[in-house]
């Protein structure tokens, strides 16, 4: 799954038994103005959706749609379903200028797929409303995903544990954590449902941290109104630039309220982190690399005076600035050989983490699954795959990413880059250079 930050794997710890949580990076807003503005914005961005249409002229349309598709309709075997399914989202394609077809074949997919556990087009048709009607998107969500999980089967239940993850990231990335803590708790139910032995723990810890970020969000608005009547308020700066940076993971949003906050420690180096941006050419690359590694030690620093979360996320931006300095041969000396030290306490961490479960790895597009791949302290890990083929390998972490990477080679020699982030961990391969093909990792308990 795309999780956000509650498996907490960054650089620092990787606790793979909770679900990874999406923070999408909010675009850089210059002025503090425009940035309250909207950073104020909740719910799903749907600025043009038209009015959901009159239910009688809906009616009239579905019955035109089942005398066209009659034949589908009447096919009760699980092909036949599949098909009526696949029909239904043709015609809305073919029909862009007519809501009220759209609408009636939209909501056929949608029951379609409910009834009979077709997980990717009851996500697709329950998006497409969403995005294009003025429904209640929160409630609209909640009862449709009822309706399907009600009917999913095992294997069906796999397929949605993993699917729903592009919906929990959208509503995250608006700031929605309450709709987002009611889709966690839903999915309770469809990990019940499920054979991943972790789903359930997984959704679970993500309810928890969504509860965490509603109340930490719902603390900072009454600063986000003060920065509405004075967008230089020091006080109301530092809170809201704390939340960013350090709940939420967002530094690129975080540092332009910290640049005006009340904290001098803070304010000082969020105005280092705008000069290093300025400084990132060829005429200035030595201030660049001093200013740098001057940043990645404040924060290394730094984030001894936080809490686990903060301390994660603040390691992880310094381990990130020490990767870029010593990937670009910027330091020498004493701050190369300190990036190097700190970077080898974040592998190690991987190191302990990797091996100490057993891992799955689902490869986008593809109907093939590893499971499990195991990792071992001696430098070596093994996997069968749902074809039949298995095999060995050798594993280091990354020289260059710290622990956020780890190398992976097979026996015939493939290549491959174990990647963990904030957002998912992903399982990548090497070919004639570069990486392609993407699997989807998640621990087994």
């Amino acid at each position: 799954m795309r999780l956000p930050n509650s498996l907490q794997a960054t650089s620092v710890s990787i606790r793979p038994k909770m679900l990874l949580v999406l923070f999408a990076l909010i675009s850089v807003v210059t002025s503090t103005q425009s940035c309250v503005a909207y950073l104020q914005e909740k719910g799903p961005v749907n600025r043009q959706r038209s009015a959901v249409p009159d239910k009688a002229e809906v009616l009239e349309s579905t019955k035109e749609i089942k005398t066209i598709l009659g034949n589908l309709y009447s096919d009760r075997s699980a092909d036949g379903k599949k098909t009526l399914a696949n029909e239904l989202m043709k015609l809305v394609e073919e029909s862009p200028d007519n809501l009220i077809l759209q609408y009636a074949c939209l909501s056929e997919a949608l029951k379609t797929g409910a009834e009979n556990g077709l997980v990717e087009t009851s996500l697709e048709s329950l998006e497409l409303i969403c995005k294009q009607f003025e429904v209640d998107t929160t409630e609209f969500r909640l009862k449709s995903l009822n309706n399907l999980i009600k009917n999913l089967n095992q294997t069906q239940a796999n397929e949605l544990v993993v699917a729903i993850a592009p919906m929990i990231d959208e509503v995250v990335a608006q700031r929605d954590y309450g709709s987002a803590s009611l889709i966690a708790r839903k999915m309770l139910k469809a990990a019940k449902k499920s054979s991943r032995q972790n789903a359930y723990a997984e959704f679970d810890q993500q309810l928890k941290l969504f509860k965490t970020l509603e109340k930490e969000y719902r603390k900072i608005q009454p600063s986000l109104e003060k920065l509405e009547q004075d967008q230089r308020n020091p006080g109301a700066n530092l809170v809201v630039g704390k939340f960013y940076c350090f709940n939420a993971n967002d530094f690129e949003t975080g540092l332009s309220f910290l640049s005006r906050s009340s904290d001098a420690k803070l304010k000082g180096i969020a105005e280092l982190e705008k000069e290093h941006s300025r400084t990132q050419t060829e005429a200035t690359q030595t201030k660049a690399s001093d200013l740098g590694a001057r940043i990645a030690d404040f924060w290394w620093d730094y984030s001894e005076e936080l809490d686990e979360l903060g301390s994660q996320n603040v390691r992880q931006r310094a381990g990130a600035i020490y990767r870029a300095q010593l990937d670009a041969k910027n330091i020498t000396g004493i701050s190369k050989a300190r990036a190097e030290k700190r970077l080898r306490e974040l592998a190690k961490a991987a190191k302990f983490s990797v091996t100490s479960y057993q891992w799955v790895a689902r490869w986008l597009g593809e109907d093939v699954v590893w499971d499990p791949i195991v990792f071992t302290d001696d430098g070596k890990w093994k996997t069968s795959s749902s074809t039949g083929w298995s095999t060995t390998g050798d594993w280091v972490p990354s020289e260059s990413l710290g622990s956020a990477e780890i190398i992976m080679k097979d026996s015939s020699g493939q290549q491959y880059l174990l990647t963990f982030s904030n957002q998912q961990i992903t399982l990548r391969q090497f070919k004639a250079g570069k990486l392609n093909n993407t699997a989807i990792v998640t621990a087994k308990p």
